[in-house]
C-alpha cells in the first residue's frame, strides 16, 4: 500500500511556509488512528462460452490491478484544497485491502479501480472473440465505472467494499475482416469393397483412410505488437470430410507486421466402435470381423494467412486410432496360432 501527495499540493508547500506546515501534517503521520477498507473486484469479460453453454455478463476476479481511495484534503485539515490518494494492488482473487489514517472526525472517501488492460470476450454468431488487452474502465473515453463515492469512514472500523467493473471497454482494433477456412478431416480406415468380406458397411474398417465427420475448433491467433487477438469457431465436417467457415477476425490481420495463425483441430474423442477385419483359415478359410472400442486420436492441421482472396486451405486433418481393450483381446492383433480351434493369421495393419 502507497499513499502520496498530489504534485499541486506539492508546488505550494514549497512556495508557502504557512502551507508548508500544513503540508507536514498532512503527512498522516500524526493521524490517532486508522480504518481498513477491504474487499473483492471482479469484471465482467463479456459472454462467455463453457461447456458449450452461453454465460451472459461472465465475471472474472481482476488480480495485479490498482485499487484507488480518494479522500479530501479538507477532511484533514479545514481549507486545505486537493485530495489524498491511497493505493493498493489486487492479488490473484481479486482481494484488496486499503489502511486510511483517521483523525478523530469522520472522512469522507471514494473507491476506484484504475484503467487496466484485460481479455474481453465476444460472441459473434457461432464464433468466441478472445482480445488479449482490451482497455477497461477508461473514465475518459465515458466508460461505466465501479467508483463508490461518500463512504463515511471512521477510526478503528473495517469496511467492506466490493467492486464491480463493467464490460465496457475499448477494443485496440476492429473485428471485421472476413475470411473463409477449408481443409477435410479423415479417419483411420477400411471400408471394404471387393473383398470375401462385402456387405456394403461402411463401418467395416480396415487400414486405409476413409473420410470422417467430426466435430473441429477452429482458432486463429493474431499477433501484432503488444497485443494478441484468439477468434474460436466450433464447426463440423460433413459425410465427405469436408468442411469451411468464413470467420470475422481483425481488420489488421493482413498487415505486414501482424501474424496470423489459423488452426483447426479434432479433439480426443470417443466415436462409433471400430470395425476389426481379421482371416482365419480353419476350419474355414474366410474374413471375421469384431467391434473395438477406440479412442480417435485428437489432430490439427494450421495455416498462416497470407491474403483474403481464396480460401485458406489447411489441409488435412488426420485421425489415428488406439483401442480400449487389451491388445491381447482382440482377434488377429498379435495372433498367430490356434484360437478356439481356428487358426488365426497375423493382421495388423494400425500398428496397435
Amino acid at each position: 500500500m502507497k499513499h502520496y501527495l498530489p504534485a499541486a499540493l506539492i508546488i505550494i508547500a514549497a512556495a508557502m511556509v504557512s502551507c508548508q506546515k500544513e503540508q507536514s501534517e498532512l503527512t498522516l503521520d500524526s493521524m490517532p488512528s486508522s480504518a481498513v477498507i477491504t474487499g473483492t473486484v471482479e469484471y465482467v469479460t463479456g459472454d462467455y462460452e463453457l461447456d458449450g453453454a452461453i454465460i451472459s455478463n461472465y465475471r472474472l476476479p481482476l488480480s495485479g490491478q490498482t485499487v484507488m481511495v480518494t479522500v479530501p484534503n479538507g477532511d484533514y485539515a479545514s481549507q486545505a484544497e486537493g485530495n489524498q490518494y491511497f493505493e493498493t494492488v489486487t492479488d490473484e482473487n481479486g482481494n484488496y485491502r486499503i489502511e486510511i489514517p483517521v483523525s478523530y472526525g469522520t472522512l469522507n472517501a471514494s473507491v476506484d479501480v484504475l484503467p487496466f488492460y484485460a481479455p474481453k470476450t465476444l460472441m459473434q454468431g457461432n464464433s468466441t472473440i478472445q482480445i488479449e488487452n482490451a482497455l477497461y474502465n477508461n473514465t475518459e473515453a465515458g466508460d461505466n465505472t465501479p467508483s463508490i463515492s461518500n463512504i463515511s469512514i471512521q477510526q478503528k472500523k473495517i469496511y467492506s467494499v466490493n467492486l464491480v467493473v463493467s464490460s465496457d471497454a475499448r477494443l485496440p482494433v476492429e473485428i471485421n475482416k472476413e475470411i473463409t477456412v477449408a481443409g477435410k478431416v479423415q479417419v483411420q480406415a477400411w471400408k471394404v469393397t471387393n473383398s470375401e468380406l462385402n456387405d456394403n458397411d461402411a463401418n467395416y474398417y480396415g487400414g486405409d483412410y476413409n473420410s470422417y465427420e467430426a466435430d473441429i475448433t477452429i482458432t486463429a491467433v493474431v499477433k501484432k505488437d503488444n497485443y494478441e487477438t484468439r477468434i474460436t469457431m466450433n464447426t463440423a465436417s460433413l459425410s465427405d470430410g469436408e468442411f469451411s467457415e468464413t470467420m470475422l477476425l481483425p481488420s489488421d490481420c493482413l498487415d505486414a507486421n501482424v501474424t496470423t495463425t489459423i488452426t483447426a483441430e479434432v479433439k480426443d474423442h470417443l466415436g462409433k466402435p471400430f470395425k476389426h477385419r481379421y482371416y482365419i483359415s480353419s476350419p474355414k478359410r474366410e474374413w471375421q470381423s469384431m467391434d473395438i472400442e477406440v479412442l480417435y486420436n485428437g489432430s490439427k492441421v494450421s495455416g498462416q494467412l497470407t491474403n483474403d482472396l481464396i480460401p485458406l486451405d489447411l489441409g488435412t486433418i488426420t485421425i489415428t486410432t488406439d483401442p480400449i481393450e487389451d491388445i491381447d483381446n482382440i482377434w488377429g492383433i498379435g495372433l498367430y496360432g490356434l484360437q478356439n480351434g481356428n487358426y488365426i493369421e497375423y493382421n495388423n495393419p494400425f500398428n496397435w
